[in-house]
């Protein structure tokens, strides 16, 4: 009976083009939630157990490895190079800073990929081999785009600096990187997506065929999923990327409050294809079955927890970790945090990782999908505006 409930719920949902949703009785009652034990992600250039202020945006898995970037918060050393993270040891290495490569001197975006791009998201590029994915959120702050450059990117759909995604090749032998390729992005006004810089894209998904696109929120604090179509000729060609809305009715707990996704990623899991989503706000995981939309989105309440030094308790629950990049490989799901310089140090219960806490340390968290599913339950809409 619920699912045919949920069935009409969905229709009226997508008929009204606005939606919210609050908690349900669960299907799992007394549901715990997951524990993610934590390590501090620790710079390979330094000798010490943390990784200081590289602000991790977007997760994805490649060669053995885990590789995010950093966004425009980061310090100056960490920004505009790939992190290469070891999954067992949380050992960080780099890539060169990238370089433009010189067929993109008259970019329109040129300029602000060199200065200080806000860089949200990463993905491993499935059409050309040591090759990636990035994609731009906040360039509100970037004073040189041309007039003629305005003109031409103006119907975005969005910001008035549009959504841009950016190509990144890797050379292995020499560690460099080079931006080989830009796409700016654009919605559909009907979408409702506002100009609101600071709460755009966060993330990115690749296949073969499409991107996926993960909005924070539109004018209605809904989080929202988009899609690209993809090919081999996508980089070559200078219109907008148009970008088509899922109609994924995520959680909005709060109409007045946003519960944003700041990550995603899709995996093939039990015959299934599986988007799961970050909602850094809520610490929640959000679980989407792509292979049928009717079916409830579950969720996956999360509690971080930190091992600690001698001399202090013998662990401690974080107080917010704030999730920005998810990678699966195998069985395996990796998340990594994009520490909320505001509320960060609110974490600080044993002084031997203030200093930590207080550089912007991220962390790692790994665990198997199968006990990350164990923890879930559905979310039923119980009300639509």
């Amino acid at each position: 009976m619920w699912q045919k409930c949920f069935k009409l719920c969905l229709v009226s949902v997508l008929l009204s083009g606005c939606s919210a949703y609050s908690t349900a009785p669960p299907e799992r009652p007394n549901q715990a939630p997951l524990v993610l034990p934590a390590q501090w992600l620790n710079d390979s250039r330094i000798e010490q157990a943390y990784f200081p202020d590289p602000q991790p945006s977007g997760l994805t898995f490649w060669n053995g490895q885990l590789v995010s970037i950093s966004d425009a918060s980061a310090a100056e050393q960490n920004r505009r190079r790939l992190h290469f993270i070891a999954p067992t040891t949380a050992r960080v290495t780099f890539s060169e800073t990238y370089s433009i490569s010189p067929d993109l001197a008259t970019s329109c975006f040129t300029e602000y990929l060199t200065v200080r791009p806000d860089l949200e998201a990463l993905a491993k590029d499935p059409l050309q081999d040591n090759t990636f994915i990035t994609v731009t959120e906040d360039a509100s702050r970037f004073a040189n785009y041309s007039p003629e450059c305005a003109q031409q990117y103006q119907a975005s759909g969005s910001t008035a600096f549009p959504t841009v995604l950016v190509r990144l090749q890797y050379d292995n032998l020499t560690n460099s990187l080079m931006v080989i390729g830009v796409r700016a992005v654009q919605f559909d006004p009907k979408d409702n997506i506002g100009n609101s810089p600071n709460d755009g894209i966060e993330g990115l998904v690749a296949t073969a065929s499409t991107l996926y696109l993960g909005l924070e929120k539109d004018n209605n604090n809904q989080a929202q999923l988009f899609t690209i179509d993809y090919s081999s000729g996508f980089w070559e060609r200078d219109e907008f990327a148009k970008a088509k809305n899922k109609h994924v009715n995520f959680p909005n707990y709060d109409l007045n409050r946003p519960n944003p996704i700041n990550a995603i990623e899709l995996f093939q899991w039990r015959g299934k294809t599986w988007l799961i989503a970050a909602a850094r706000n809520d610490n929640e995981l959000w679980w989407v079955d792509l292979t049928d939309f009717s079916l409830p989105i579950y969720r996956t309440e999360i509690r971080y927890r930190l091992a600690n030094p001698g001399g202090c308790a013998e662990y401690e629950f974080l107080d917010n970790a704030s999730i920005e990049g998810i990678a699966v490989s195998e069985d395996q799901l990796y998340l990594v945090n994009d520490p909320w310089k505001r509320n960060y140090a609110k974490n600080i219960q044993c002084d031997a990782w203030g200093e930590a806490y207080e550089a912007f340390a991220p962390q790692l968290y790994q665990i198997d999908l199968t006990t990350a599913w164990e923890h879930t339950q559905p979310i039923i809409p119980s009300r639509v505006e």
